[in-house]
């Protein structure tokens, strides 16, 4: 059948054909073909084969420049900011982490202030007791301290923020407890006048 197929073309080739190809192209074709069949290479095939691993070396060399590229501005866009605060900022407050955390935290300052001034103008405010309750308040405000450092190591962790909340209302309830005390001790001195 390729016989007959060959045949037809060879006679009406002339019809079919309308560019011819450079001279010597059968020959170059028919080396090729050969050449793959035995397992020889010739030039061409080289130079094709060549040009193939050039191209899958360019391919692997741009896709491990490019994660070589998304690993770098990973670690300097995502974790930079996170250590110039552990860094840079030893301690962080809870004004630091919102605003409404800035709210909180002024609240509690300010009432901290106020029942400080309100207990040293009480009658009866003697050292010996206003001292054992401020030493508490000065181990309250050193564990502060310490939770304000664990605040800037970690500040999404809500234990901490809601840990410092914690640390300023029991410097509340210490102050209370001292205010208290101090009315129950002029109420006392009150009533020792009334009936002496």
């Amino acid at each position: 059948m390729s016989d007959k197929l060959e045949d037809f073309f060879r006679e009406n080739g002339s019809s079919f054909d309308r560019e011819r190809p450079p001279v010597g192209h059968r020959k170059r074709f028919e080396e090729r073909l050969a050449g793959q069949r035995t397992g020889d290479s010739s030039e061409d095939a080289g130079r094709a084969s060549g040009r193939e691993a050039l191209k899958r070396f360019a391919y692997m060399a741009a896709a491990a420049v490019l994660i070589f590229g998304a690993v770098f501005v990973y670690q300097n866009y995502n974790l930079a900011p996170v250590e110039e605060k552990i860094v840079g900022n030893q301690t962080m407050y809870l004004e630091e982490v919102s605003s409404e955390m800035a709210q909180v935290e002024d609240y509690y300052r300010r009432t901290i202030l106020a029942k400080k001034e309100e207990v040293q103008q009480m009658p009866g405010a003697e050292d010996y007791i206003l001292n054992s309750y401020f030493d508490e308040l000065d181990e309250l405000e050193d564990d502060y301290e310490e939770l304000s450092k664990a605040l800037a190591r970690n500040y999404s962790d809500e234990r901490v923020v809601n840990a410092m909340i914690e640390n300023y209302r029991d410097r509340i309830e210490v102050l209370e407890a001292l205010t208290l005390q101090l009315q129950t001790l002029n109420e006392q001195k009150n009533y020792q006048n009334e009936n002496a």
